[in-house]
């Protein structure tokens, strides 16, 4: 979740006084910045908080919650004073001990927002630096029960069932020999296609010298063809055997907007 970039206008109408530490940390750091002490605020903050705290599944609620304004006028980043407040935060996280693990990165419209999750023995902070490159702030908030959300230990599992093979790899086998080939026309004309030649084996060649494997789903009577037809025959390519009359019947895409129907009989 992208942090509303609402907060710092607010807590710059707050008129707090400097601090130079914070008071949940006892980190100096190492920059002046306005703390909001508001009611109101501190309360949305909370409440925004502890939403992102149940969005990146860290566990616990907040429960003591601070949050900064850092003043533009005091401080120069080259990188920006998004950036560069989180770097300062961090590295004097680092320092005082706190191990600091990334969570989570946004960026919306040159606002972003870097939430941290800060771990020293017993205290767990959720914290985040949001701002762009002129202005940011920061909040965190101390953890519930100072732990995080704990990943249950791996249990064993049966194994899964057999998976049965799709249609394209059945092993079916169609009557071996030369099926020659007719396109529908109009008026119920019928033109010679060439033939399609299938081999006991399961191999195939197609009447564009195309050669693969097919395969052969008894039940639906499909036939698939391992590497097509070749380039006349665009997908979607649908092919149907029908014992009765020992035919494949073959759909294909003629072009955009056309589909094509071939007929191939054994023998003929």
């Amino acid at each position: 979740m992208c942090r509303p970039f609402l907060s710092i206008l607010v807590l710059v109408s707050l008129g707090s006084a400097l601090a130079a530490s914070s008071t949940l940390t006892a980190i100096d750091l190492g920059t002046p910045y306005q703390a909001a002490a508001d009611a109101a605020t501190v309360k949305d903050e909370t409440d925004y908080l502890n939403s992102a705290a149940a969005d990146l599944q860290v566990g616990g609620r907040c429960m003591k919650v601070e949050v900064f304004r850092f003043d533009s006028a005091h401080f120069q980043y080259p990188s920006g004073a998004q950036p560069g407040t989180l770097g300062t935060v961090n590295a004097r996280l680092k320092a005082a001990g706190f191990s600091v693990k990334a969570l989570d990165h946004q960026n919306d419209a040159g606002t972003t927002d870097d939430s941290f999750l800060a771990v020293r023995g017993g205290l767990h902070l959720l914290g985040i630096v949001f701002g762009d490159q002129k202005e940011a702030g920061l909040e965190w908030c101390s953890l519930s029960s100072g732990t995080t959300k704990s990943t249950p230990p791996p249990t064993a599992r049966p194994l899964p069932a057999p998976v049965p093979p799709p249609a394209s790899s059945a092993t079916g086998r169609l009557p071996a020999g030369n099926y020659h080939c007719f396109i529908a026309g109009q008026f119920n004309a019928k033109f010679d296609f060439g033939s399609i030649r299938l081999q006991g084996d399961g191999s195939y060649t197609s009447q564009e010298s195309v050669r693969g494997r097919y395969g052969y789903q008894a039940g639906s009577g499909a036939v698939t063809w391992s590497a097509g037809l070749g380039p006349d025959f665009r997908p979607p390519l649908v092919s149907v055997y029908q014992a009765a009359d020992q035919s494949i019947k073959v759909t294909y895409q003629l072009d955009a907007a056309n589909t094509q129907f071939m007929t191939c009989w054994l023998g003929r």
